[in-house]
């Protein structure tokens, strides 16, 4: 997905869904609602893979062993010595982790455009989160995230008291062998092993642990309610049951860390991919007490994981807040977390006074509480709740932000000083960030952003209602905007055009977007997924970045600049090709004609956003252009461009503005491949001298992973796709900047004509040295990279202005010789299901590509193939799945007549690599 909107609606007619589809009954679904559930897959999957009883697991002497048994001493791992005097323990950079359970998931879709997330080059972790027990996040979500260099984590949550039997479960094991009454304390390891090989088999890093209901467990974790009578709930037998139940968790979530390194390890991936965060719920009591910082009742739960995610009232708290010991060694009263003195409701105030100065008290708290401990600051995740429930959210994000200061952290470590001159907070506390619900962009009715929306609009997702019949809803692009601008702020593009401008200074407009506090990073080099697939036999080009910047979501897909699928405006009046489009016009069924019936419903009211929704396509974005491109005026007689500056060369994350206006947009007009291009719209010909080139920068690139030899200069391809309008494409070369501001223009250029397309394909060669690829290093923490740009010479053309979209970019190693041109022969296989499904798969004969592309063609000729869809949906990149019914109308054929469907990867980086299968029906 997305498929064709053919393939689509026979795909739709028979319910696909992998947990039920009779192609592969091992698969694993997105989520499970209790813990027998996911043993029993685990049991399967042992049996596949005749691992034998491998599922009944107990920890004992510091193994994992074979043995149905139970035991374990709670105190699992110490903390950590505290630092010694002097030694610094704030290295870490702050991250940014975002949460979201958009409608109770995030859904792809055959026929609609849905909200998908684009801004991957802010994110460090994407936490899949739903109210489902296990939640295993999306397989086109996942492989976004893997694709830009964000973990992704799948969350495990107990929340309600309908869950206390569920977590008396997994602190006790399914088969009560064992009294926990007699020392030592124990638990039962029994569900991790299955945990951790579900994030193996699905290709995600990890888990929150949301555990947000009391420990009261029961009589001996029982789950039950306490007896005799003189157990009652106020007993101090069952304050003491509660903390004791609070170290089996805690001991619990410490196996689950060093167990899931192990398995990595042994998996042959980097042990410190497993992530395990905590979410800031019970304390060490066994209360549900939202601490709202790091503290006293918390640490020993951020001590066993990898960090801690703290609630979010801790920014606008409706009421001072006071810590009263209720136990004997409890916090003295002067030791309270927030003094009522100083704490302020902040509900009227525009700014975030009185913390402009001082650092708020929750925030102090949990860095004196993290230097003491010895973790690192970053590793505890300040919570933001973006819909504001009893924070700053919403439009007014940045308060929040502000508060926390991680801009200030990276201000003073890569020289780029706010420059908006609002007052900051003088403590580096180098905290991150945890955004809980982004999706409030698409979700919320009336934002309060820079669009003016009338008082009856309506969110973008709701169903209309007869009652809300002709009110106004935004519409996509409006939402894409508000996005954009919530995320990386202004710039400026035909839709912005078209929003109100005169609420720039309202208190709820967008004063600083996230990037203000993040800075864009580049994704992973595409090398790393080759290297992966030792053993592969292919013959692709050492590609290591490539990106069409295609979003998630979209009404038509373009194959070498062709329109191959196109799904119709709902903004178009409903008509009787409705019902042909979505593949119900010959139906007969009464179910047929119930949805036909529904479909036309639906457009009547504008229920319907058409297109599809396919986060598995979204691919790197141009994020050097945001806000604004920083560009640069060049000589054009100039190869290589170094900075008019003595000082220490480092270059600003948030780049200033630069001398030339240059307006960006990812356009869905003109497409090459995907479903989007960017558009530059270059200076009038009179913000021309004589002699310029301008540098626009476009996007983050990786410097790593692309040569074999430490001592060698690297030597990289880079080619890209243009369409031009009132302008020479062969005025356009391709350049590098680095960290220190130089800039280098490819040599070696060649531009070609792409027969057939009003696009034009060019190249250069760059030669890299190692010492420049090793320098180009924003920060000690994170991998060298380069913004990748293009240079535009002066255009001949007086035309005012012209434009250029850049449809495709990638970069390989070597020069344009060292490629192969003579791909192997590769053989899909194809395997007849039920429902007239049929399971085509195909050797990765591609692993740098992003994704591959599926199409068919009648083997006795007549039409040309036909795009049916790209293989973004399977558990497997190299699986695909078809419907007969869908692929005959399409190409014209009748019974008998035999297939060839033809594999691709995506892009043109591949030149006629495929791989190809027939089938006769």
């Amino acid at each position: 997905m997305p498929y064709a909107p053919d393939l689509a609606s026979s795909l739709t007619s028979v319910a696909l869904s992998w947990s039920s589809a009779p192609l592969r009954p091992s698969s694993t679904p997105d989520f499970f609602d209790d813990l027998p559930s996911l043993n029993k897959w685990y049991i399967a999957q042992c049996k596949a893979r005749d691992l034998g009883e491998k599922h009944q697991l107990v920890y004992s002497g510091g193994q994992l062993q074979h043995r149905d048994e139970l035991c374990e001493t709670a105190d699992a791992q110490k903390t950590p010595p505290a630092p010694k005097e002097g030694q610094e323990i704030n290295t870490q950079r702050p991250k940014l982790l975002i949460c979201h359970d958009f409608q109770g998931g995030y859904n792809d879709r055959f026929d609609r455009r849905g909200y998908t997330f684009e801004y991957w080059s802010l994110a460090d972790i994407f936490i899949y989160f739903s109210h489902r027990r296990i939640s295993c996040p999306p397989v086109g979500w996942n492989s976004a995230a893997n694709r830009h260099g964000a973990k992704m984590l799948g969350t495990v949550i107990f929340e309600w008291k309908e869950a206390i039997p569920e977590l008396s479960l997994l602190l006790r094991g399914p088969h009560d062998s064992y009294s926990p009454l007699k020392p030592p304390l124990r638990f039962s390891p029994f569900y991790i092993p299955a945990l951790i090989d579900l994030a193996l088999s699905s290709n995600f890093s990890g888990y929150l642990i949301n555990v947000e209901l009391p420990l009261d467990l029961g009589f001996s974790v029982s789950g039950y309610t306490w007896y005799p009578d003189w157990l009652r709930p106020t007993s101090a037998a069952e304050k003491d049951e509660m903390v004791r139940n609070a170290r089996r968790l805690r001991a619990w979530v410490a196996l689950l860390r060093s167990e899931g390194r192990r398995r990595f390890r042994e998996a042959g991936r980097d042990e410190k991919e497993w992530t395990v965060l905590w979410y800031d719920s019970v304390t060490t009591e066994g209360k549900l007490e939202w601490q709202d910082a790091v503290t006293d009742k918390n640490v020993s739960f951020a001590e066993v994981s990898d960090g801690i995610f703290t609630n979010y009232t801790w920014a606008r708290p409706p009421k001072p807040k006071i810590e009263q010991p209720d136990m004997p060694g409890g916090p003295a009263p002067e030791e309270s977390l927030y003094d009522p003195s100083s704490t302020k409701n902040l509900a009227a105030s525009d700014s975030v006074a009185p913390y402009d100065v001082d650092p708020h008290p929750a925030l102090a708290h949990s860095v004196a509480i993290l230097d003491r401990a010895g973790r690192s600051r970053s590793e505890a995740y300040i919570g933001i709740d973006v819909f504001g429930r009893n924070c700053w959210g919403g439009a007014q994000s940045w308060r929040s932000l502000d508060m926390i200061g991680s801009s200030i952290w990276w201000s003073k470590r890569l020289g780029s000083p706010r420059s908006d001159g609002v007052a900051s907070p003088v403590a580096d506390l180098g905290l991150s960030v945890a955004l809980f619900a982004p999706g409030w962009t698409w979700e919320h009715a009336e934002p309060g952003t820079m669009i003016d929306p009338p008082a009856s609009s309506i969110p973008i997702w709701e169903p209309v209602s007869e009652d809300r019949r002709g009110t106004e809803r935004r519409s996509w692009e409006e939402f894409s905007e508000l996005d954009r601008r919530f995320w990386v702020g202004g710039g400026r593009s035909s839709t912005a055009a078209r929003l109100s401008s005169s609420s720039a200074a309202e208190p709820h407009s967008f004063k600083r977007a996230l990037s203000t506090y993040f800075p864009a990073r580049a994704p992973p080099s595409l090398m790393d997924k080759s290297l992966k697939s030792s053993g592969t036999n292919h013959s692709a080009p050492k590609v290591f970045y490539h990106t069409t910047f295609s979003r998630g979501s979209g009404t038509a897909w373009y194959v070498s600049g062709r329109q191959v699928a196109i799904w119709r405006s709902t903004e178009e009046p409903p008509s009787t090709s409705t019902a042909q489009e979505l593949g119900l016009g010959d139906a007969k069924s009464d179910e047929a004609r119930r949805k036909e019936k529904e479909a036309l419903e639906d457009r009547a009211r504008g229920r319907v956003l058409a297109g599809w929704t396919d986060a598995g396509v979204s691919l790197p974005k141009p994020d050097a252009t945001w806000p604004r491109p920083s560009c640069v005026w060049m000589s054009n007689s100039t190869d290589v461009f170094t900075p008019p500056t003595t000082e220490s060369a480092t270059m600003s994350v948030n780049l200033q503005s630069g001398p030339a206006s240059v307006d960006v947009e990812l356009s869905e007009d003109q497409v090459w491949m995907g479903n989007c291009s960017l558009r530059l719209r270059l200076p009038s010909r009179s913000e021309w001298s004589s002699g310029q080139a301008l540098f626009v920068p476009v996007s983050w690139v990786p410097l790593t992973a692309t040569s074999t030899a430490d001592s060698a200069d690297l030597i990289i391809q880079a080619t890209a796709c243009l369409h031009g309008t009132d302008i020479d494409t062969s005025r356009v070369r391709i350049g590098v900047r680095f960290v220190d501001g130089s800039i280098l223009q490819g040599q070696s250029h060649e531009l070609q004509k792409i027969p057939g397309s009003s696009w034009t394909r060019i190249s250069s060669t760059f030669s890299i040295t190692t010492d420049q690829a090793r320098n180009s290093t924003p920060h000690a923490s994170m991998e060298p990279q380069a913004i990748l740009g293009v240079i535009v010479h002066s255009p001949a053309s007086e035309s005012d202005p012209a434009e250029v979209h850049i449809g495709e970019v990638y970069l390989s190693l070597g020069s344009g010789q060292d490629r192969t041109t003579s791909p192997l022969k590769h053989t899909v296989q194809v395997e007849r299901g039920q429902d007239g499904l049929f399971l085509l798969t195909w050797p990765e004969f591609a692993p740098t590509s992003h994704f591959y592309e599926v199409f068919a063609q009648s083997e006795s000729g007549g039409r040309d193939s036909v795009w049916l869809g790209t293989a973004t949906r399977e558990r497997s990149r190299t699986e695909f799945v078809v419907s007969l019914t869908g692929v005959r109308p399409t190409l014209g054929s009748s019974a008998g007549q035999g297939f060839e469907f033809v594999i691709r990867p995506f892009g043109s980086c591949w030149g006629d690599a495929h791989a190809t299968g027939s089938f006769t029906a």
